[in-house]
């Protein structure tokens, strides 16, 4: 009996035995397992946390590009300190002076954007640069007529002094006459023609040209400019249609096939469609912009006038021509409205766009004479 039973407590031992190696194999496996399950959240994590540090490494390196590119309103600044040198000058010499550099600049700027043009850059950074350049180009040619004028003025003032002392009615004088006896005078960096016979001479045309949205992108109010800035990629939109529709009718151009040509204008008028609705899209807001740039150009035409005294020379050909200035913004003011009346009642896309062009257009000029009116007056 004892003997079995020693058997029996042997037996119980090995089986205790056995059931803590299986508990320790099993903690093992599991500690093992919980191990891996581990490292593979650790390398799920260092995976997304180098994900996210590429992505903002894309981020930063996108937004330094733009930082780098800079806006058009950016661009413009540049130029302010000529803008103030030149109001300060007195002299031909130093306006002279001032308008070289000025237009030396302007160069060294149109070199640095076609460059970065050159480079590795979006679409929109692309048509960035595009409206950049354009109006560089717009610019070194006004600074470069104006520098002409300099000298141009001094010639025929000294040419047309004698022909200038012809008193005559002017319902008797030729044309001939009538040009010969006008001088170019500039007065705040604005060159007009004179002479002492009627105010028919100074005549202001209100002929506007319609240009489409993208040309018409400047303004000088940072209201204005800002809400522009807003819209800037619906306008880089209106430009893709742009050039869409450009490489189309090259193509048209250089094909015989009749077949072709009308695929390619069909292709032409479904773009044109397109890009005709995205630019209603910003026609609001380009009305809002020329508002605030109108209402900055009545405050200063109306504080210059306040200061018209009696004894300010209502004869003489400075005041005579801001009249005619004058006169034409309101005219051009006017007809801008009525073409905006009659747009509201158009179905045509395409004949809606038109008529907002040309009032747009007829409102950026009206705000440009009232400028020249507030300098001659």
């Amino acid at each position: 009996t004892n003997t079995n039973s020693a058997e029996e407590n042997n037996t119980s031992s090995e089986a205790n035995n056995s059931n803590e190696e299986n508990g320790t194999n099993s903690t093992k496996e599991n500690t093992s397992t919980n191990t891996s399950e581990e490292n593979s959240a650790n390398n799920t994590e260092e995976n997304n946390t180098n994900s996210e540090t590429n992505t903002n490494s894309v981020e930063s390196n996108n937004l330094n590009s733009e930082n780098d590119l800079g806006s058009l309103s950016k661009q413009k600044e540049i130029f302010n300190d000529f803008e103030n040198e030149l109001k300060a000058s007195n002299s031909k010499e130093e306006k002279t002076s001032i308008y070289k550099d000025w237009i030396t600049k302007i160069e060294d700027e149109i070199e640095v954007n076609e460059k970065a043009i050159e480079g590795n850059i979006t679409v929109d950074e692309e048509a960035l640069i595009e409206s950049k350049l354009e109006w560089l180009d717009e610019q070194k040619e006004q600074k470069e007529g104006l520098l002409a004028s300099l000298d141009t003025n001094e010639n025929e003032l000294a040419d047309n002094t004698e022909s200038n002392t012809i008193n005559i009615e002017s319902s008797t004088v030729s044309e001939s006459i009538k040009e010969k006896s006008k001088i170019t005078e500039s007065v705040e960096g604005i060159t007009f023609y004179s002479a002492n016979e009627t105010l028919e001479t100074y005549d202001v045309s209100t002929a506007v040209e319609r240009k489409g949205v993208t040309k018409q992108t400047e303004f000088k109010s940072s209201s204005a400019n800002a809400i522009i800035e807003d819209n800037q990629p619906t306008i880089n939109k209106i430009k893709n249609y742009e050039t869409v529709i450009n490489t189309l009718e090259e193509q048209k151009s250089a094909t015989d096939n009749e077949k072709l040509k009308s695929g390619i204008e069909k292709k032409v008028e479904k773009v044109t469609i397109k890009k005709e609705k995205t630019a209603l899209k910003v026609a609001d807001d380009f009305k809002e912009a020329t508002a605030n740039d109108n209402e900055l150009a009545n405050e200063r035409l109306e504080e210059v006038k306040s200061l018209i005294t009696e004894d300010t020379d209502q004869n003489s050909y400075v005041y005579k021509q801001a009249q005619e200035y004058d006169d034409k913004s309101i005219q051009l003011e006017n007809e801008a409205n009525q073409l905006r009346s009659e747009a509201t009642g158009i179905k045509s896309i395409i004949e809606k766009n038109e008529k907002l062009k040309e009032a747009l257009a007829k409102e950026k000029t009206s705000i440009d004479y009232k400028e020249k009116a507030s300098k001659l007056y």
